[in-house]
């Protein structure tokens, strides 16, 4: 009886550790695309963009605005 007890709390412990490894994975890839939408509105937005060499060029500045 003792041993089962030992491998359920075993099998217990190791489900929370991959599900806590999992969560941590899932909230650092939020993080991520966040700091990327971040960056380019921030770019887009700050009047660096379009770059000023862009401009002579009808075809790629019509693509990107």
């Amino acid at each position: 009886m003792e041993n089962e007890v030992y491998w359920a709390d075993y099998l217990n412990n190791k489900l929370e550790r991959l599900q806590g490894y999992h969560n941590h994975k899932e909230n650092m890839v939020n993080a991520g695309f966040l700091v990327q939408l971040t960056l380019f509105f921030t770019i887009i937005m700050c009047n660096i963009w379009p770059p000023q060499w862009m401009a002579g060029l009808e075809m790629v500045s019509y693509i990107f605005y």
